[in-house]
């Protein structure tokens, strides 16, 4: 695979490869020690968010660093809303309405299907393919805000072979607004018929049982005479 042709460092436009400078080179590799998704402010047009997540991704599969952390499975199996104090800081300035998070994590991480949902793929360059996600109901919130997320894999290189990269967004519902995490609760609904059928079995049920109180049974018919004589006469006799 062919480099990037720009430098490395997921910001900097130059096309310089690898790095532009030893300043942006030691830039990239300690922003992938940081322990939270780089925060981009602003939204962004769908042909620069292709663009970074392109580069990035084949610097990575050059074993380049490109200042990117790789975050953990929790950061994409847990609702962005409670990652506040660990990944996504939603803080906002007073005319911010969008904030982006950039990050590599688990291609595949196990559970993430509970948090989001799958609705759009395609081919944004050579060998690299796009998923968009939006968050599960479970894991919305229904005051303050949204999340969408975005998913670019490179296909057929080692060195990517288990990783994607992640483009979080989050857009405010008012400016400077972070929102407030307030759960969408679905009641649980008993099935159709449910409570009828059990009131009509409690009404036979206790039909039944006052039947027998006031004594509607039918009583054992006594044994006739001429049967307890037949017994008698069956029985053996020694005399």
């Amino acid at each position: 695979m062919a480099s990037p042709g720009r430098c490395c460092l997921w910001s900097c436009p130059e096309q310089v490869s690898p790095y532009c400078s030893e300043n942006h080179q030691n830039d990239a590799v300690t922003g992938e020690a940081s322990a939270f998704g780089v925060a981009i402010a602003g939204a962004r047009s769908d042909d620069e968010i292709r663009r970074i997540s392109v580069k990035c991704l084949r610097a990575r599969a050059l074993v380049r660093a490109t200042g990117v952390p790789e975050l953990p499975v929790a950061s994409l199996t847990t609702t962005p809303w409670l990652l506040a104090n660990t990944f996504f800081n939603r803080d906002l300035h007073p005319d911010q309405t969008v904030k982006n998070w950039v990050f590599f994590s688990l291609a595949d991480p196990p559970g993430m299907w509970r948090i989001w949902k799958y609705y759009d793929e395609r081919n944004v360059a050579e060998d690299i393919r796009r998923r968009r996600f939006n968050l599960e109901a479970p894991a919305r919130s229904t005051d303050g805000g949204r999340f969408t997320l975005k998913k670019f894999r490179l296909e057929g290189f080692a060195a990517v072979a288990f990783v994607a990269f992640y483009w979080l967004t989050f857009e405010a519902s008012a400016a400077g607004q972070k929102g407030v995490y307030t759960p969408l609760v679905k009641p649980i609904q008993a099935p159709k018929g449910f409570g009828d059928h059990r009131k009509r079995g409690l009404e036979t049920s206790s039909g039944n049982l006052g039947k027998k109180r006031r004594g509607e049974e039918k009583a054992p018919e006594l044994i006739s005479a001429s049967s307890r004589d037949y017994n008698v006469d069956m029985m053996p006799k020694f005399m």
